[in-house]
Formats: C-alpha cells, structure tokens, sequence
C-alpha cells in the first residue's frame, strides 16, 4: 500500500496521471484507479473479488416447500430433489395451498439434506437400513407380486384395494378398489382385466390370505399360470408390492389430507405413477420404461 499511497501525494501535488505513472513504471489507467479510489474515500487496500450481494440458491421459499414435502409425504432425499427438479401438478397444487410457489429448482440430495438437517427434519422415517437381499425377474410377465390393501379410509369411506405389481419393472399391472373386503372372485375379476390389458404372466407371487387359496390356485390352474408362494413372516420376498404400498400410502392416500374427490384422480394417479414418477429400484426410470409387451 506504500507505493499506492505515493502514487496518491504525486498527482496531489500537481502531477499528471501519465507523469505520475512514469516515474512509478506503472500505467496511467493504475495512477487514476487509486487516485480516484483515495479521493471517494474507498481506501487503497485490495477489493475482494467476492460479490458483494450473493444470492442464495436455496431460498427460504425453498426450504418452506422442501420441510413441507417431507412433512406430508416423508420423502427421503432423492425423492424430494426429484419433486423439486419436476414439480408434478400434486406436488404443485399442494405447495400452491400451503401458499409455497416455485418453479422447478435443481438441488443436490446433499444440499436437501442440510436444509432437512436445519428444519430438524433429516435421518431415515423409516429408523434404519434394510439389509435382506433383493431379487428381480429378467423379463416383463414372468412374475407379478399380488397383495391386498385394507382397510383404509378415503374421504371418509372404508375401501379395500387390489395390487398387482410386475417384478421386473414395477409397473402397477392391477390396481383395483374395492368398498368392502375382497373375495377371491373380486381378485380374478380384476386379474382378468388385467390380462386383457397386458397378457398373463407366467407366475403370481401371493400370501396365504383367504383370497389366494383353493378357488384361487384352481383359477391359475385354468389359466396356465404357475403360483408361488411367500413363507410366512417374510414379507421381504413380496418386497415390489410391499413398496408399492408404501407408496400409495405416502403419495396418495396423503392427497386427501390436502384435496377433495381423491378417489376420481386414483387412475390418474396409477398412469403417473406408471409413466412419469421415477424409481429409485431401476434407475431412477418410470416402470413403463422397462414393461415392454406386444400389448403396450
């Protein structure tokens, strides 16, 4: 700062900029810089070169739709940097009612989980790591995971639903509500329907719920259809249906906290679901992306 400030008293002194800037063997446009810096009253020190104003990325608004989103759905990190980054309509018109509006925002799971950590909000819902091994089928209909759900309110109704869930892809081959508990030939129905949607595949894997016995096995039987049976007390062996649940507890059912007529959005829900929401088990792909049949 002692040349800089020698620099100052030359031109002070009555000596012009390019004299000033030959004796100190430096430019003229470096004589002005400091010398006008020293008359404004700025100093002679170096300026840093960080920006003086730096916005956020995360703003607040951010973080309020990020603490929301765990609260209603109990996302875990990718799953919220993927509602984030393509804020479907639900999760839109929800943030919309909790008067939360953004655009879609790019963020790392490591930059939600510091919010999450900041909100008092992170750490697993779920209290731990699953260490069962997982197992997948290598083609589309070769297994589906069929399981019954319920009872469960919606809007303020007991309903019942049939699951159906493809083992290679996840795709949601069957997904039928009922207003009471299924029966073995609500199953078949509903099977039936999907077969005609998607063919038959070559195994079910069931529970030893009443629905999936004698009438039920007869039925594959005809249908050239080879069951398999989970052993009881081991539910990860269903674990693609079992999931599947899980999200259908967290992503839909949830909506009726927040909206009305949930029940008239359910196909809408199960086409998205199938076509557009990711999955973290294939790649953070839809399951229709890897459920390719001559019927679709």
């Amino acid at each position: 700062m002692g040349l800089r400030k020698l620099i100052v008293e030359k031109v002070s002194m009555g000596f012009s900029f390019s004299k000033v800037a030959d004796i100190f063997g430096t430019t003229r446009q470096t004589v002005s810089k400091w010398y006008h810096r020293w008359k404004n009253g700025e100093g002679l020190e170096d300026r840093s070169r960080r920006p003086r104003n730096i916005e956020r990325k995360v703003k607040d608004v951010h973080e309020r739709a990020i603490g929301a989103l765990r609260d209603a759905f109990n996302w875990g990190t990718e799953r919220l940097r993927r509602a984030l980054a393509l804020l479907p309509e639900p999760v839109r018109k929800l943030l919309r009612e909790l008067g939360i509006e953004i655009d879609p925002i790019q963020l790392s799971r490591e930059t939600i989980n510091k919010v999450l950590q900041k909100l008092g909000l992170n750490g697993s819902p779920y209290g731990g790591k699953h260490e069962y091994q997982s197992f997948e089928r290598d083609e589309p209909n070769d297994l589906w995971q069929l399981d019954i759900r319920g009872p469960f309110r919606l809007e303020y109704m007991e309903r019942y639903a049939i699951f159906g869930v493809d083992d290679h892809s996840r795709f949601a081959v069957c997904a039928e509500m009922t207003e009471s508990t299924p029966t073995t030939k609500d199953v078949k129905e509903a099977l039936k329907k999907s077969f005609k949607r998607y063919r038959k595949p070559n195994e079910v894997l069931i529970d030893r719920g009443g629905q999936f016995r004698d009438k039920f096995e007869r039925f594959c039987e005809e249908e050239g259809i080879e069951i398999v049976k989970a052993p009881p007390r081991y539910p990860q062996i269903k674990g693609k249906v079992e999931r599947f649940k899980r999200t259908f507890n967290e992503e839909y059912l949830v909506l009726q906290e927040f909206f009305d007529n949930v029940e008239e959005y359910f196909p809408e829900w199960i086409h998205d679901y199938n076509h557009n929401r990711p999955n973290m088990g294939i790649g953070n792909k839809p399951p229709a992306s890897r459920f390719k049949t001559d019927k679709n």
